[in-house]
């Protein structure tokens, strides 16, 4: 009779809660021997005695601060001491700071880069060893459309996750050769903490952390042969947004008018022509006539063209659909 094989061992940081903790619950229902990290003692004190009800001896948790490089040497040497491997980590850790880049202060910017894209440095570049000597594992980044999709107040916050996106890119490359592999996962919009629904507003439309977890549990099963290096989810369906007329003032239906007849006489045989036969001839120069229309709207209310009409503007949006 042949000995069981040992569990796979992983290690999710900010997994005490949200996306984080999805991921280390599929991770035990998938058989896989789980630790994470959370900020604070009571937080992961708090989830592993929750998590214990339903997996014992199967989800470990410790407090580490993924901003410290030392902190998080020293839990992935506990985790490779307790475990004697380590198969898989999910740089999950993260928080947001939102507002105009000239109102985010230096401090705020510095704890959101130090946990969002430094924390996901250290613990990489800390397991990477363990890797390299069992010649294989999975480093996944719970990144975020807003890794490339930049919107109005996520200054500090597209940045992280930008770098996460090209950290992640980048190591991919240089462990791919080890047996080594690694992906970013950018979710859209997620019910979790960062989610921020108007007042009455039902959030029921948004991705669920479940969803999140779903995408690693379906990397990790992923055949040998390809690597998914970067893989973008969003909800499938979005809350249609509604249109907005535009109201011109006095003095900008003037000028509208103005911008209106001189186009027309510029795209018609002449300005006789233009006004007798309507519609003019020569149509073609709507996109001139959008243009001269687009430029007199009151700032507030301009809107750049987009590619699906029941999709919202970055700006109007945490970070992406």
């Amino acid at each position: 009779m042949h000995p069981e094989p040992p569990k796979p061992v992983a290690l999710v940081t900010g997994g005490s809660r949200g996306i984080g903790r999805a991921i280390v619950e599929g991770l035990a229902q998938e058989g896989w021997q789980v630790y994470f990290c959370s900020q604070t003692a009571d937080s992961a004190d708090s989830a592993s005695r929750e998590l214990a009800e339903t997996f014992p001896e199967t989800i470990k948790g410790r407090a580490c601060d993924v901003g410290q490089q030392r902190e998080v040497d020293d839990l992935v040497a506990w985790v490779g001491s307790e475990a004697g491997r380590i198969d898989c980590l999910v740089n999950n850790a993260g928080i947001g700071h939102f507002g105009p880049v000239d109102e985010i202060s230096g401090e705020a910017w510095r704890q959101l880069i130090r946990t969002n894209l430094n924390g996901s440095f250290y613990a990489t570049r800390a397991v990477t060893p363990w890797m390299k000597s069992q010649g294989s594992g999975w480093i996944i980044n719970i990144a975020s459309l807003a890794g490339k999709n930049p919107f109005a107040g996520g200054a500090a916050y597209n940045a992280s996750k930008f770098g996460l996106v090209g950290l992640s890119e980048a190591s991919m490359l240089d462990l791919r050769p080890f047996g080594i592999r690694v992906a970013a996962i950018l979710p859209g919009s997620v019910q979790t903490e960062f989610s921020h629904p108007k007042p009455g507003a039902s959030d029921d439309w948004k991705l669920a952390p479940e969803d999140v977890a779903r995408t690693v549990l379906d990397l990790l099963h992923h055949g040998s042969r390809s690597l998914p290096s970067l893989v973008e989810i969003r909800p499938s369906n979005p809350p249609k947004r509604e249109r907005k007329a535009w109201v011109l003032g006095p003095r900008q239906l003037t000028l509208f008018c103005w911008r209106f007849l001189r186009v027309v006489r510029r795209g018609t045989a002449s300005a006789t022509q233009t006004m007798t036969d309507w519609p003019p001839p020569r149509l073609v120069i709507a996109p001139r006539l959008l243009f001269s229309i687009k430029v007199l709207a009151p700032r507030s209310t301009r809107r750049p063209l987009s590619n699906h009409p029941n999709v919202p503007l970055a700006s109007e949006r945490p970070w992406g659909l």
